[in-house]
């Protein structure tokens, strides 16, 4: 009997750290250029120490959203036009329900990373439609 619970204690454990080592995140944002308009089929590339890359192209309205599985800190390149802007490296905050989006701002042949959190990017973006939507 207490070698099973001490069997189960120990998985418990393992799975605990396990989860605390790996655990996913997501690389969310906006692509726009030097107006702040949004740049539609940009390419959002992720790189990891291990040259990892994943990518994903921007939608209509510039926006991007890519799940990376270990969650600590990525490299971020734009494709545009097929040449590569090196953004450079994000870090992600350790809460994990607190969301950050990163807006691309692709200007002058360079990559502009700005980090915003939720509330900050739903008003970036309500504000934007108000401008380019007429009323």
């Amino acid at each position: 009997m207490k070698k099973g619970a001490l069997y189960f204690l120990f998985i418990i454990l393992f799975l605990q750290t396990q989860s605390a080592f790996c655990q996913a995140g997501v690389v969310a944002g906006k692509v726009v250029d030097a107006g702040n308009k949004p740049l539609s089929g940009a390419i959002v590339q992720i790189r990891n120490q291990d040259n990892l890359q994943m990518s994903v192209r921007s939608d209509n309205d510039g926006l991007y959203k890519i799940e990376i599985p270990e969650a600590t800190s990525c490299f971020v390149d734009v494709v545009i036009d097929g040449g590569i802007l090196r953004a450079g490296k994000i870090y992600f905050d350790p809460l994990p329900d607190m969301k950050i989006y990163y807006i691309l701002k692709v200007a002058n042949n360079r990559v502009e990373i700005i980090k915003m959190n939720q509330r900050a990017f739903s008003e970036t973006n309500l504000r934007e439609r108000r401008d380019i939507e007429p009323e």
